[in-house]
């Protein structure tokens, strides 16, 4: 089915690191009716994904945008292959896949459900210093997070609107009732054995929790 005015679709951006999959993504409302996902793609491809290899290690490998609706009878998920050199600018050793740079995404309104955050892997070893970001990776991901915000909020965009998306809840099941001990009684003891570990009325003992 076209999109709707209003619709709520997520990008994601897939590639590979230091030989595992990696992906990050953000959501992006529909200003018209009837547009293609396709179009989202191609103005990311051309405005972003250049500023996303400006900004991760050479050891990034991006590979292809896919674009689905988060709207039940909403279209199918369009992939866009990535030209085979969408490579990292940045060289030297990278960090460990753990490690990412963090993009946070404001609305102007407070609340856990209204702010958005993005991980950008592929952290190069000598731009961080103490666990930070640190020039030219800090202002490569500055400029990343700038040029996301020019050309996808206000009027940046004729088509699509960056948006922080909050789905949501599942239908609430109640829990199992607890099984109920619908009687008393005891047992004669037959046998006692000491054992040889200490242990502590904490509940905690060696090999038990910490």
């Amino acid at each position: 089915m076209p999109t709707v005015t209003g619709e709520v679709v997520r990008l994601t951006v897939r590639g590979t690191y230091q030989g595992s999959s990696v992906m990050f993504g953000h959501h992006f409302r529909a200003k018209t009716a009837g547009v293609a996902l396709s179009s989202l793609a191609t103005s990311y491809a051309a405005g972003v994904i250049p500023l996303v290899t400006a900004a991760t290690s050479a050891e990034c490998t991006w590979l292809e945008l896919m674009v689905s609706s988060t709207r039940e009878g909403g279209d199918e998920t369009h992939r866009a292959p990535l030209p085979a050199a969408t490579i990292g600018l940045l060289t030297g050793d990278g960090l460990p896949g753990q490690n990412s740079m963090l993009v946070s995404v404001h609305t102007g309104t407070r609340g856990k459900r209204y702010r958005g955050r993005f991980y950008v892997p592929g952290v190069s070893e000598t731009s961080q210093t103490g666990g930070r970001i640190i020039a030219p990776q800090l202002t490569a991901l500055n400029a990343l997070a700038e040029g996301l915000q020019t050309q996808f909020t206000g009027t940046g965009n004729a088509n699509w609107a960056l948006t922080v998306y909050s789905p949501k809840s599942p239908p609430y099941v109640p829990p199992p009732p607890p099984k109920l001990k619908e009687d008393s009684f005891d047992t004669l003891a037959n046998d006692c054995i000491a054992d040889s570990v200490i242990v502590t009325q904490r509940r905690r003992r060696l090999g038990v929790g910490a």
